[in-house]
């Protein structure tokens, strides 16, 4: 696929509320890594200190730290169809509604580090340097479903039945 593709799908599937719709990308092999979509609101996260943090820019609570604070089944690498009825099943911070992000909600996360994981590791402390799944089935091929990877910062796509983490989000009311 040639970059002016890849390009013409990521501005038709990115809602960018409002923002230029000048998107950077890196694109390599199979993956597409977005540099800049526009700047995020300040403060873009603000702490629920309840083990969640609201997202500004999206509209959801995240589980900031979903490796220690939720129940053990979280803290393992999970196909995905196990992962959705858990974040279905879940009741934290008081609330039900979990599910799985978008790939967009899940991606935004994504912050380029000098060393380590590409996310704010000052919010999100207990991210692995691993892929996290979202909730998009890829078109096509029901089988494979979009994968953020907080190691390199990369979309890319994934069987169902392969393992990775989750990091829930719920709307707001």
């Amino acid at each position: 696929m040639k970059q002016t593709q890849v390009l013409n799908i990521l501005k038709d599937r990115i809602d960018l509320e409002g923002a230029s719709k000048d998107i950077f990308a890196k694109l390599s092999a199979q993956n597409v890594k977005i540099i800049r979509v526009k700047d995020f609101p300040e403060p873009r996260y603000i702490d629920n200190k309840d083990g969640t943090v609201f997202d500004t820019w999206h509209n959801i609570y995240i589980v900031k730290l979903p490796h220690t604070d939720l129940p053990n089944h979280f803290k393992e690498r999970m196909p995905w169809e196990e992962f959705k009825i858990a974040c279905a099943e879940l009741s934290f911070a008081g609330h039900k509604g979990w599910v799985l992000p978008s790939p967009v909600q899940g991606f935004s996360l994504v912050k380029n580090n000098p060393t380590g994981p590409q996310i704010d590791m000052s919010i999100f402390k207990d991210t692995k340097e691993a892929g996290y799944w979202t909730n998009e089935e890829v078109a096509g091929g029901r089988s494979f479903v979009r994968v953020v990877y907080y190691g390199n910062g990369n979309v890319n796509y994934s069987n169902k039945d392969s393992k990775y983490y989750v990091r829930p989000v719920r709307a707001s009311q």
